[in-house]
């Protein structure tokens, strides 16, 4: 059920451009090396958010097809600096190894093309020696182990944007020997996938992120099934379930589905007939989630509150909160490398508001204002 719910919000999500499509994710990048027609290395770009006290990676949407754990496993067109230009700041005992898989990683899927923006990267790549990042404009040693992308010099796109280099990457992801099987998610007949994204966001969890479909012993698995397999839930769908929490937990200010709970991390989302009335509903709770410090506008959330309490109808209050929208809240808590769930809860809105919000006084809900819920 909690995966259902969440790989459907991912479509409505991506049919409104909010998240990244099958193939790709949000990842934090801090730099850009742009690099000449010929291959030549031209300058370091700093990509970081600068606004606050300390310089911030912003997230930009990359190929990924797989989560990496404790292999060597390159990224195409961007990656740490470790994979991407052979260099770090700490001692890289695979910095060899996992420079070269980046390299055979581009040619394994770009030599094939024409396109000349593809070219001049590859070129770049077989030129490439790392002593030579030291010397850049714009080097600094925050480069060290950052998130890298590329761009091609005079072009106003980054290199994993270029339309070839998506269609390759496509092709690619479409051609993986893959097991057909029913979805437990969708019960539909799909390729099944065994690798599951890593979660982040979930307070007192791995920064790397955490599983939240996992089996680490033998006792978990079941007929001759290994690891994620005993899990049958296809590609698509391991994408949209992760792609839509990942979403959820994203740590900046504008998220508003997201709240602390004690130790345990809780978002919360709609399901309607239509996106505006999912997103009246996901509004009406993030406005208690984060009340107006304005004391004009206070006033006006605690007067929506009482006539809440008062039993109005919905309509009454917003034209677009609908009684029947389907409400979901989920706790997450830390368990090791993998996450708890510490509740589920489903219900439709009108219930949930009744359950809330009991009968209270416009002074009981100017209280409740100027105390939120933490």
């Amino acid at each position: 059920m909690i995966l259902s719910a969440l790989n459907e919000y991912y479509q409505r999500l991506a049919e409104e451009k909010k998240v990244p499509p099958p193939g790709f994710s949000s990842e934090r990048i801090s730099f850009c090396l742009v690099f000449s027609e010929k291959g030549v290395p031209l300058q370091i770009v700093d990509l970081r958010d600068t606004s606050g006290k300390k310089p911030k990676s912003v997230p930009y949407q990359v190929p990924v097809d797989k989560r990496r754990t404790s292999g060597i496993h390159a990224y195409p067109l961007w990656d740490k600096t470790a994979y991407a230009l052979g260099a770090t700041a700490g001692e890289g005992k695979r910095l060899t190894d996992e420079h070269a898989a980046f390299k055979d990683r581009q040619a394994d899927l770009f030599s094939s093309s024409d396109d000349f923006e593809l070219q001049a990267f590859l070129t770049f790549l077989t030129q490439w020696s790392p002593e030579k990042l030291t010397r850049l404009p714009g080097y600094s040693e925050d480069v060290l182990d950052a998130n890298i992308v590329f761009r091609l010099d005079g072009t106003h796109h980054y290199l994993h944007d270029n339309k070839n280099a998506r269609q390759l990457w496509s092709i690619t992801l479409e051609n993986d020997d893959e097991t057909i099987g029913e979805c437990l998610v969708t019960g539909k007949e799909a390729p099944l996938g065994v690798g599951h994204p890593a979660i982040r966001g979930v307070r007192g969890s791995q920064s790397s992120g955490a599983s939240l479909v996992s089996f680490n012993s033998d006792a978990y698995e079941s007929y001759g099934h290994k690891g994620q397999a005993n899990a049958a839930i296809s590609k698509e769908a391991i994408f949209g379930y992760s792609t839509a929490l990942n979403y959820l937990l994203r740590g900046d200010a504008e998220n508003h589905q997201r709240l602390q709970l004690g130790d345990t991390t809780t978002v919360f989302w709609a399901k309607s007939h239509d996106s505006k009335h999912a997103e009246a509903a996901e509004g009406f709770f993030a406005m208690l989630n984060e009340p107006p410090s304005d004391e004009q506008e206070s006033a006006k959330l605690a007067s929506l509150l009482l006539k809440v309490a008062q039993g109005r109808p919905l309509a009454e209050l917003d034209p677009m909160l609908d009684a029947d929208t389907q409400f979901f809240v989920l706790g997450l808590a830390p368990n090791a490398a993998r996450l708890s769930v510490r509740f589920w809860y489903v219900d439709k809105c009108l219930r949930i508001i009744n359950r809330v919000f009991r009968p209270v006084t416009f002074e009981q809900s100017m209280d409740f204002i100027a105390e939120p819920i933490k």
